[in-house]
């Protein structure tokens, strides 16, 4: 007889994963807002410092790719591996505002790129393990609304630490914000790192997160222990489900190679917006003829992935009752609303540009775990396609970023109009893949059927055995 009982071991180690998604989101998405204090320390320009989102993707990739081959080669010590990536970020967070130099800042955000990747990619691939024989769809998008939920307290709790400076509005007259944390003269002019003794700056912002990621890591070395004791057989589990679906892969193979290779595509602009709207949303705020403060450009921010995190927990009871081609459907709507208004009127009007990024929040933030769900009813996701869509991923936040920092200084429009077009191409792409899928025989069909098959035989077994003994 099965037991019904609730695995809560499983839960446990569930929870530390979702807790390293929150320090994932928050080492991810503290940037964005302080990405104008962080020019300041460095007296460099936008231009420059947007090189670090350069940086921190190809080290995303990198790690990405490392992490997925120790993982494979090392199961045993993947608990440790993602305890070390964690203090990766953490010390990566803690010295990023510390650099003197903007040539540290890079590589110190190549590191936390590196380590941010290897997270992304051991812990998806970690709760599917977890989970494996189950239904892992709910743990799979609380992930990634854990991660919403980091990237929206981010710029809520960067607010504070954020430098009041003086700017000038669209006519070039000066504006005063509130009095200056430090000794400015000037916009453009050099800070030095507490220079005006107060705690409420950015290296204590870098700091609390930067300790978290370390926190959390102590779960995870407290699970590779435990389990170094215990002896456990979840590799062999995982083997044999790996040997299955290969199994299944024989038919129709050009259409899933075609069809995968497009929503690797489609994954590549998805997350290149995403990203880049979260990143720069802050900066437009400021640069933009609307000429808002660092602290109202973090509340545009805030909003953004607050809709976002609001989405992606809805998104999870959603996807019990209704299927995934209506959920991205939806979602596609939401983001063109979105877009469009801010297309339109993103730098007269502050209401519609917190409309505008809600709505895109809104709509944005399900896409990602819905495709994967949409995908898996028709391919089999092995390692290699998961790695294949998370590289995909990571180089959407390696060419977005960099590109449109390239412009949002001087031409900020530019940078909605780029968010319309990249929408666009989203939504014929996964018209293309529909159209491919289509006539494919659903995978949760042929796994019922395996599964069935699988029951049978240790029925047999079950009745053989029991005959002579």
């Amino acid at each position: 007889m099965i037991s019904t009982q609730y695995p809560w071991h499983l839960l446990r180690r569930t929870i530390l994963i979702l807790l390293a998604f929150l320090a994932l989101g928050l080492s991810d998405a503290v940037r964005g807002p302080t990405l104008l204090d962080l020019k300041d320390l460095v007296n460099a320009d936008i231009g420059r410092i947007s090189f670090i989102f350069l940086l921190f993707s190809i080290g995303s990739l990198i790690g990405c790719l490392v992490a997925g081959f120790i993982l494979d080669f090392l199961p045993k010590h993947r608990y440790l591996i993602l305890c070390l990536t964690l203090c990766t970020i953490g010390l990566s967070s803690i010295l990023l505002p510390r650099c003197t130099t903007i040539s540290l800042m890079y590589v110190v955000s190549f590191f936390a790129g590196f380590g941010s990747g290897a997270l992304d990619t051991g812990c998806n691939v970690l709760i599917l393990d977890i989970w494996t024989g189950g239904e892992s769809g709910p743990y799979m998008h609380s992930l990634h609304f854990v991660f919403g939920i980091g990237a929206f307290v981010a710029p809520v709790l960067a607010k504070p630490f954020l430098l009041n400076v003086s700017t000038s509005d669209v006519h070039g007259n000066l504006k005063e914000d509130e009095p200056s944390l430090y000794n400015s003269s000037s916009r453009n002019s050099t800070i030095e790192v507490g220079q005006s003794g107060s705690v409420w700056t950015i290296q204590t912002l870098y700091s609390i997160i930067g300790s978290y990621s370390f926190l959390v890591a102590f779960g995870f070395l407290f699970y590779y222990i435990l389990d170094l004791k215990t002896h456990s057989n979840h590799k062999d589990n995982t083997s044999d489900q790996n040997q299955e679906n290969k199994t299944n892969q024989d038919r129709d193979k050009c259409n899933k190679i075609l069809l995968t290779c497009i929503i690797s595509l489609f994954f590549f602009f998805y997350v290149g917006m995403e990203v880049t709207y979260g990143t720069f949303v802050s900066t437009f705020g400021v640069e933009s003829a609307l000429g808002l403060s660092r602290q109202q450009g973090s509340d545009i921010t805030a909003i953004f992935w607050g809709s976002f995190a609001v989405m992606r927990g809805i998104a999870i009871v959603a996807a019990i009752w209704v299927v995934p081609s209506i959920i991205m459907a939806a979602s596609f709507l939401c983001c063109m609303v979105g877009s469009i208004c801010l297309a339109i009127w993103g730098q007269s009007s502050i209401i519609f540009l917190q409309v505008g990024t809600g709505a895109l929040g809104v709509g944005a933030a399900s896409i990602y775990a819905t495709g994967l769900l949409w995908f898996e009813q028709r391919v089999a996701v092995t390692n290699k396609i998961g790695a294949l869509f998370v590289l995909s991923a990571s180089a959407g936040c390696d060419v977005f970023p960099i590109v449109v920092g390239q412009f949002i200084g001087k031409h900020p429009m530019v940078f909605m109009y780029v968010q319309v077009g990249v929408l666009i191409a989203c939504i014929l792409m996964f018209i293309v893949a529909t159209l491919i899928g289509r006539g494919m025989q659903p995978q949760n069909i042929i796994k019922n059927i395996e599964m069935k098959e699988h029951n049978e035989n240790q029925d047999i077994h079950s009745h053989i055995n029991h005959a002579f003994m």
